[in-house]
């Protein structure tokens, strides 16, 4: 009987010392390490949360993109191009550039009616759009955009030239020279 008196007695110690703990101890006495959030990984980490949450409400409820019949047959890819939405003018212009971006991020489309397409407004699919880019960026990224030098006007290299630079023509001068040190023969071009 003593030995089991002494167990629970034991038991009940643990108990109290246990519920005497500072909260940020362990077992042993030692304290733990407290875990600070990081503002800015938590933000990142959420944004890409929310944003999943929001494109499956997208393809859920979104008219355009139920028309499309989207959905994410695969993981998603990226990064996505920047689209240039104000350039597009028409329904049609607006469709083009979401199905490119929808295509870039992995969404695929189903077998969609193009009679119910362009019945969409193009302020309607312009909205749908410019949401699934935010929507987008967080998700898979946004590609850095690539600038092209403009095109340099191009010159047709020049013909024989004389030696004094003046003019990519022949002059009379240097076509009869250049005859007669052939010995008077014509040159004849093959055709």
């Amino acid at each position: 009987r003593t030995s089991k008196k002494k167990k629970a007695a034991k038991r009940k110690l643990k108990a109290v010392k246990k519920e005497m703990k500072a909260p940020d101890t362990d077992d042993d006495g030692a304290e733990k390490e407290k875990k600070l959030l990081d503002p800015r990984a938590l933000s990142v980490e959420m944004s890409y949360i929310f944003a999943r949450q929001e494109l499956a409400r997208m393809l859920e409820r979104d008219p355009v993109l139920v028309a499309i019949r989207a959905y994410r047959g695969r993981d998603l890819q990226g990064p996505i191009s920047e689209p240039h939405l104000d350039e597009a003018l028409t329904t049609l212009d607006v469709l083009k550039k979401l199905f490119t971006l929808l295509g870039e991020a992995g969404i695929d489309a189903g077998d969609y009616d193009l009679g119910e397409l362009s019945a969409f407004d193009v302020d309607v699919v312009m909205r749908t759009a410019r949401k699934f880019v935010k929507v987008a960026k967080d998700l898979v990224g946004l590609a850095p955009e690539v600038s092209t030098p403009p095109p340099t006007p191009h010159r047709p290299p020049a013909a024989h030239s004389t030696g004094t630079g003046s003019s990519r023509y022949l002059s009379p001068s240097a076509e009869i020279d250049s005859d007669s040190s052939d010995g008077g023969k014509a040159h004849r071009m093959p055709l």
